[in-house]
């Protein structure tokens, strides 16, 4: 209602500008207008009748006002005196159901009476309907409306189209309660549908263009009682909504037929003015079909809602009345738009011959009305919306799209930081919906300090990817980016979900973007690539698939990952290892890294970019969501082998990386390096471990992302990666080189710098920890060694020496789109280098939850006093775990 009373009221506003820019009084015109939208807003923003009341007198006033607007008619000011009247009654009815429920309860607030409420109120919502029934002008209380149309067109279309008359409807939906205890919707759904079938007939008789509009507003007005009277409450509002704005459309299209025929109104005395006034007729045929419920349009369904519940509820005889009316508005629409636009002209010559289509401050109202009336409701508006901007926007509009999509999501993402609660370990903005009830599967969403961050580097790294793209594909750039928009999705589902199926259907629909955005637009081996990364995600599914069952069972038939926690399972050894694999697969972890080096190097840069930067951490998020807190006797069990392949991880990918050639491969293998600390850190088990090993993800997806996004710069420039073929481009590209610098000793693990927080805090961890011998610790800490020597040498061959190369000499430098893609990550590198703080302490809660989950009892017995780092005062302090 606040959408369609705004929304509408300022395109009226508008359009008022040029309907009334010659009439003296337009001042009080203006007034009157904004007063009542203050009245309208009163009146739906109301939570009690009386604020109701209040609200709803205000636009009675107005309505008076407004409708003998020009009181020098005596037509005028006796339609605004009769309005009022017959509205008076209603109101009288509006009091005697206020006093009735108050003398019943005691109370007038919404909520208060609401829980109040027993059945038999007859005697209370009669009056309550007798208001709706004189402010919406149903039968008998419908002779106010067609008079009204004396005021000026804009009033007709705002008050007697869009928002006054339909505040009946309004207070019957929202007395819903009321009305449904008392189970007198039949009375309200016949009342509509009489009064919908009388009002059109008597459209159909009507020769006056504004009446034929005002008989259609009562009849459509019927329709919404209907809606609201078999119980239909969403389908009576959602036709009230659609109907302000096909409705809205055709007055203010009469209003320009009237402003060029100089305020006439009789359709007889017109025909033939579609050559004349272009605009209005097109807009004003868009109108017509919208009302007349053709198929795909706004009015379509939403009446086939209302009728479609009428029969469902048993209403057969309103349902076949309902239908009959729907011809009769087709008939008396198509009646008026043959007689005023096509035919032979029978227009006064002397009006004729200045006839002119209205000025824009009154045609471009028509337009963007006639946009809502086109598409609202439909299934098929992102279809259409699709290929407007393709043939209107072309490949550059996408790309825009692309952009403020993703820039808005991440704004949005934003308040979830700015509102989340630090001091507690439960899940925050939570959302659940029954999906599949007899399943036991729901829509079930929430976040704790974990996948805080995560949703937020999601939410982070796609709008640089957007960015990074935007010169690099060519073609198929629609594609491109809406498989790039779809992972976000998928990722962020993964990151929220609390139901385990949900969580499946998240986690398998990211392979679908993703073998798009490397099987369409990667390099010459994409189609080896793109096979082996789904057959070993595949794998690891089908694995987690046959865990996910078995705890559905567990779990009294319930997918609920809330459930489960503190459920005491069994066969936890077994689940471990089903949920660990699937996970293990997508980090990955050695011996299961063999697909990502060939993803890296095949996929396009952007591909990488969110590769490396987010999508991996899907099974790091994974280990500690689920392995960690449901299976402690697989994490007691499974510690040391899990540490041991993540140091041998660490050395193997350090290694690997010093003798790669090719830029992309080694961050590639860089990748597999850093990610055996995240997760050496996790099975540290305790906080400096756990929340090193959380920071670190985001350092990755961080560092390692913009390692790729300036391989992507430079092979753009020279398309190769070989190391050999660079040399002293700091020389050339001296931005580039200051960017390459500042990310490689992040890499590195400067202090300083992001890198060295989560290093230092995943080693400090496993020194302190109990679960793994220290050696394990000495030997991870030389991956920092192998580290240094693979990107710096890295760095020194690509940047340092001569520039002897002729195509080196004429690279330029980053441009200021690529300077936008670095810097944000850039100022972030720096930020949780020197200043921790707010990333660690908003995971803090939830971290000591998942250690407190993942010690099993024995565990728990023979654990030794742990040192946890106070991220809030920096000191060591002892605990009992």
């Amino acid at each position: 209602m606040l959408l369609v009373i705004t929304g509408v009221g300022f395109l009226i506003h508008i359009y008022s500008i040029g309907y009334m820019s010659h009439d003296s009084g337009r001042t009080r015109y203006f007034a009157y207008l904004n007063l009542f939208v203050f009245a309208m807003l009163i009146l739906v923003l109301a939570n009690n009748y009386l604020m109701m009341f209040i609200g709803w007198e205000g636009v009675g006033l107005c309505s008076y006002l407004l409708i003998g607007y020009w009181f020098d008619r005596k037509s005028a000011t006796d339609a605004g005196k009769k309005a009022f009247i017959v509205n008076r009654i209603g109101d009288f009815g509006f009091l005697l159901g206020m006093f009735t429920l108050f003398a019943a309860f005691g109370t007038l607030n919404f909520d208060q009476l609401f829980g109040l409420a027993e059945t038999n109120t007859y005697e209370q919502i009669f009056g309550l309907f007798v208001g709706a029934v004189g402010k919406s002008a149903q039968i008998p209380l419908y002779v106010w409306l067609p008079d009204a149309m004396e005021g000026p067109t804009p009033v007709s279309a705002l008050i007697h189209a869009a928002t006054m008359v339909t505040a009946g409807v309004y207070m019957v939906a929202r007395s819903s309660i009321l009305f449904n205890l008392a189970h007198t919707g039949v009375v309200v759904a016949w009342i509509g549908v009489l009064t919908a079938l009388f009002a059109a007939t008597m459209a159909l008789a009507a020769n006056d263009i504004k009446r034929v509009l005002a008989y259609s507003t009562v009849s459509q007005l019927g329709y919404m009682f209907v809606g609201v009277g078999v119980g239909a409450y969403t389908s009576g509002i959602f036709h009230l909504m659609t109907h302000a704005f096909f409705k809205g459309l055709m007055f203010l299209t009469a209003g320009s037929v009237m402003h060029a025929m100089s305020n006439e109104l009789d359709m007889r005395k017109m025909g033939g003015l579609k050559s004349k006034l272009p605009i209005t007729y097109w807009t004003f045929l868009i109108g017509a079909l919208a009302i007349a419920g053709f198929p795909f349009l706004s009015g379509f369904w939403s009446k086939d809602e209302i009728l479609h519940n009428a029969w469902d509820g048993g209403y057969q005889i309103i349902f076949g009345i309902g239908l009959l009316t729907a011809f009769l508005t087709a008939f008396y629409m198509f009646r008026l738009i043959f007689v005023v636009f096509h035919g032979e002209s029978r227009v006064d010559s002397e009006v004729e011959s200045h006839l002119h289509e209205s000025p824009p401050v009154m045609w471009i109202p028509l337009v963007l009305l006639a946009i809502p009336s086109l598409i609202i409701g439909a299934i098929v508006v992102g279809v259409i919306l699709i290929a407007l901007a393709r043939h209107i926007l072309g490949e550059s509009g996408l790309k825009w799209i692309a952009l403020i999509v993703t820039l808005l999501t991440f704004a949005v993402s934003l308040s979830l930081y700015t509102g989340f609660d630090a001091d507690t370990h439960e899940m925050q903005f939570k959302e659940e919906r029954t999906w599949i009830e007899e399943l036991g599967i729901s829509y079930h969403l929430g976040i704790d300090g974990i996948s805080l961050w995560l949703v937020l580097l999601t939410t982070f790294m796609t709008p640089i990817c957007v960015l990074a793209a935007w010169n690099s594909i060519e073609k198929g750039t629609s594609g491109f980016m809406g498989s790039l928009l779809m992972l976000e999705t998928a990722m962020l589902g993964v990151f929220c979900a609390l139901d385990l199926f949900l969580f499946f259907v998240f986690w398998e629909a990211m392979l679908i973007p993703m073998y798009l955005l490397i099987g369409i637009w990667g390099g010459h081996r994409r189609i080896y690539a793109t096979i082996k990364f789904v057959l070993y995600t595949m794998a690891g599914s089908a694995l987690m698939l046959v865990g996910i069952l078995y705890l559905y069972f567990q779990n009294d038939n319930s997918f609920n990952l809330m459930t489960l926690y503190g459920r005491s399972l069994s066969h936890q050894n077994l689940l471990f290892l089903a949920f660990f694999i699937a996970f293990a697969i997508k980090v990955p972890i050695f011996p299961f890294h063999t697909w990502l080096p060939d993803a890296h190097v095949e996929a396009p840069t952007v591909g990488s970019v969110i590769l490396a930067g987010v999508l991996l951490k899907m099974g790091t998020y994974g280990i500690v969501r689920f392995c960690m807190p449901l299976f402690p006797e697989g994490v007691a069990a499974y510690t040391p082998l899990i540490v041991t392949l993540s140091v041998i991880g660490i050395i193997y990918g350090a290694l690997v990386a010093m003798v790669q050639p090719d830029l992309k491969k080694l961050v590639a293998y860089s990748s597999v390096s850093h990610l055996g600390f995240v997760v050496l850190g996790l099975f540290a088990l305790n906080h400096q471990g756990v929340q090193g090993g959380i920071l670190q993800m985001i350092n990755h997806g961080l560092s390692t992302g913009a390692l790729f996004l300036l391989v992507g710069m430079i092979y753009e420039r020279r398309h190769t990666r070989m190391i050999a073929d660079f040399g002293g481009l700091s020389k050339q590209m001296p931005i580039f080189a200051v960017f390459f610098m500042i990310v490689t000793l992040s890499s590195i693990g400067l202090p300083g710098l992001n890198g060295f927080v989560g290093e230092f805090m995943i080693l400090l961890g496993g020194f302190m920890s109990d679960s793994f011998s220290k050696v394990y610790v000495i030997i991870a800490a030389t991956g920092v060694i192998l580290a240094a020597v693979y990107m710096l040498w890295m760095f020194q061959r690509v940047m340092f020496g001569k520039l002897d190369n002729p195509k080196n000499q004429t690279l330029t430098d980053l441009s200021l789109r690529e300077i936008v893609v670095l810097v944000p990550i850039v100022v972030f590198i720096i930020w949780i280098g020197v200043y921790p703080k707010p990333f660690l302490s908003r995971m803090e809660k939830s971290v000591s939850q998942v250690l407190q989950q993942s010690r099993s009892t024995a565990a728990v017995e023979a654990a030794a006093p742990a040192i946890v780092l106070d991220t809030t005062t920096k000191e060591a302090k002892k605990i009992d775990e």
